[in-house]
């Protein structure tokens, strides 16, 4: 059940999240040591005091280093990953922007995904043609604009590390639901600012009615809940106008 104040500042209830999970995984750490250092008189006897602590530092050092390797080399899930190694074969555009590069897939299904930048690679937003022929202008630009905000958010890092952590303690698989859901609100908060809130609720609709996903519905009727700024105040960033969509071939 999400709270009142997650639907209404899901980037908020994100970070929060995220940082209650940092502060839990320390206090594991902390309570770790704790107990080693509880157990030093008996270990001492046996195993060199420096010893130990050295082994204590160099276990912490590996934790930390696979958590950064997680971070750097792996942007998305493996569900999403996989989804995209087919997608590729079937992309009849490519276009190289600011911060990612934009990508049309020859496919009737109406999707639009997103991975965000790692070391070295930009974002990349994929949209197939079958969401192209299905959405108006206005529309396609909202949902443009909202896995541009995954992109620029690095949401799909967040999830990643998540699944991570979920896959070595099972305590973790709220959290990873929940921010599931929050990403993608957050990412619909930015768009609907970007591009407009009816806009992009419409496009959901379109999208859940063609896919049968009824958090889409979900999503598209809080937009309609909410206030927002007027039209004037809308700016679309530069790198996902629509105007010059697909202009260039792979």
């Amino acid at each position: 059940m999400r709270t009142r104040f997650q639907l209404r500042f899901p980037s908020l209830s994100l970070h929060i999240q995220l940082g209650s999970t940092v502060v839990g995984v320390w206090c594991v750490f902390a309570a770790a040591i704790s107990l080693v250092a509880n157990m030093l008189p008996a270990l001492t006897s046996t195993i060199p005091l420096a010893g130990l602590w050295v082994f204590i530092l160099a276990t912490l050092l590996t934790i930390a280093a696979v958590g950064f390797w997680v971070m750097a080399t792996a942007p998305v899930t493996k569900d999403v990953r996989e989804v995209i190694a087919t997608l590729n074969t079937h992309v009849v555009a490519q276009e190289d922007r600011p911060g990612f590069t934009l990508t049309t897939v020859e496919h009737t299904y109406p999707a639009a995904l997103s991975t965000p930048p790692t070391a070295g690679q930009p974002g990349t937003i994929m949209v197939t043609t079958g969401l192209q022929d299905a959405l108006t202008p206005g529309q396609l630009q909202a949902v443009l604009a909202h896995e541009y905000a995954h992109v620029t958010q690095r949401h799909g890092k967040i999830l990643s590390i998540l699944t991570t952590l979920d896959q070595m303690l099972h305590v973790f698989a709220p959290l990873k639901r929940s921010a599931t859901l929050l990403v993608e609100l957050a990412a619909d908060d930015i768009a609907a600012k970007q591009a407009g809130p009816a806009e992009l609720a419409n496009a959901l609709a379109v999208m859940a009615k063609a896919t049968g996903d009824e958090t889409m519905f979900l999503r598209a009727e809080r937009l309609t809940t909410k206030k927002w700024p007027r039209e004037h105040w809308r700016t679309i960033p530069e790198p996902i106008r629509v105007e010059t969509f697909g202009s260039q071939s792979p």
